[in-house]
C-alpha cells in the first residue's frame, strides 16, 4: 500500500516534494513496457531528476500530469503511472530512517526546539529586573516592573562543518506568545541584536521585531536594517512566524502559516553572528512588566 495517496496534479507533486525536503529523485526501476513512447520514463531508474522543477518541466513536456502520482520509497521518490496496473511500487517505507540519515549528513548548522528545559542549554542575558522562568514546554522572558529592563535568551550552533555563513539559504521559525501589546520592544532573530532596549537593529540577522503591537519583518548587514510592516499582534495570542533566506536575494516573511511580504536590501552577508540560530529579547519602555512566551524555533542553514 502506498504511503501517500495518488497526486493528481503537477502542483500536488511539486509540494510533496518540497515537504520532504528531497533535492533529487529517481524514477521506478521497472517502468511499464507499455509506455515505451515516452523515453523519459523508460530509463530504468538511472535518470536522476535534481529539482522539482526540472520535474514539473519534465510532466509539462508532453506528459499527462494526471497521468502521474509520487510514492516516497526508503531511498527516493518513485514517479508511477496512475492508470498502470503493472508498474508495481517496491521498497515502500522507511521514511523516518531517510530523514533521519539526512539530518546526520547535514552538515551546516541546525537547530529545532521544543523543550526549554535544563536552562543550562541556552545563554541569556539580562538587565534591571529582567529574568527568565524555564518550563519543558517554554521559556517565558519576562522585564520586571523598572522601566528600560530586558531579557534575552538565544543559542550558539557551529556545524559539524564549521560552516556557519550568512552566504547560503536559511529558514528561521518561532512559535511566540507575547502577554501584551503596548509599552515593548521584541526581537525574535536568527542573529545578532545590536540593543535589546531599542526599536532599530543593524546587526546581521533575518527575523521579526515587535514595537508595541506592530509586527515587523527585519534584516540587517551590520550597518544598515530593512524593515517591512507585517500587521499587528494580539496579547495572549499565540504567533507562529517564519522568514525564508535567499542569500543576496530576498527574505519573505509568514506571518501564521501565510506569506506577507519580503525585503531585499541590507541582507546580511560573512560569517559574524551567523552561528546564532535564534536570539529573542524583550524590553519595557513604561515601569510595568512584560512578558513573552517562547514555545518552538527552528533554524536550518542549507547547503551554499
Amino acid at each position: 500500500m502506498p504511503l501517500r495517496k495518488p497526486l493528481s496534479n503537477v502542483e500536488e507533486i511539486v509540494k510533496a516534494v518540497r515537504e520532504h525536503s528531497w533535492k533529487k529523485l529517481a524514477y521506478s526501476d521497472d517502468p511499464p513496457a507499455s509506455h515505451s513512447g515516452h523515453p523519459s520514463l523508460s530509463i530504468g531508474g538511472t535518470e536522476v531528476i535534481d529539482s522539482s522543477r526540472n520535474l514539473k518541466n519534465i510532466l509539462n513536456s508532453g506528459l499527462s500530469d494526471s497521468e502521474f502520482c509520487i510514492l516516497p520509497t526508503a531511498s527516493r521518490y518513485q514517479v508511477l503511472m496512475r492508470n498502470s496496473v503493472d508498474w508495481k511500487a517496491e521498497k515502500i517505507a522507511n521514511i523516518p530512517n531517510d530523514i533521519l540519515e539526512a539530518m546526520f549528513k547535514h552538515t551546516t548548522p541546525f537547530f529545532f526546539c521544543c523543550h526549554w528545559l535544563p536552562s543550562g542549554l541556552f545563554l541569556t542575558a539580562l538587565g534591571g529586573t529582567g529574568s527568565i522562568n524555564w518550563f519543558a514546554y517554554d521559556v517565558q522572558l519576562n522585564t520586571g516592573t523598572t522601566s528600560g529592563s530586558y531579557a534575552c535568551v538565544y543559542k550558539q550552533v557551529f556545524g559539524l562543518s564549521q560552516s556557519r555563513i550568512w552566504d547560503a539559504p536559511r529558514r528561521f521559525a518561532v512559535l511566540i506568545f507575547p502577554w501584551q501589546s503596548t509599552s515593548q520592544i521584541i526581537h525574535i532573530v536568527t542573529g545578532g541584536i545590536s540593543s535589546y532596549t531599542a526599536i532599530a537593529n543593524t546587526a546581521r540577522h533575518l527575523g521579526f521585531k515587535i514595537e508595541n503591537a506592530n509586527l515587523y519583518g527585519t534584516v540587517g548587514n551590520n550597518t544598515n536594517e530593512s524593515t517591512v510592516l507585517l500587521g499587528t499582534i494580539s496579547a495572549l495570542s499565540y504567533v507562529w512566524l517564519m522568514v525564508e533566506y535567499v542569500n543576496a536575494v530576498s527574505a519573505k516573511f509568514y506571518v501564521n502559516g501565510a506569506y506577507v511580504d519580503q525585503v531585499t536590501t541590507n541582507l546580511p552577508s560573512g560569517e559574524p553572528d551567523s552561528e546564532d540560530m535564534f536570539r529573542v529579547s524583550i524590553s519595557n519602555t513604561v515601569a510595568s512588566a512584560r512578558n513573552i512566551g517562547l514555545y518552538e524555533a527552528r533554524t536550518v542553514q542549507y547547503l551554499t
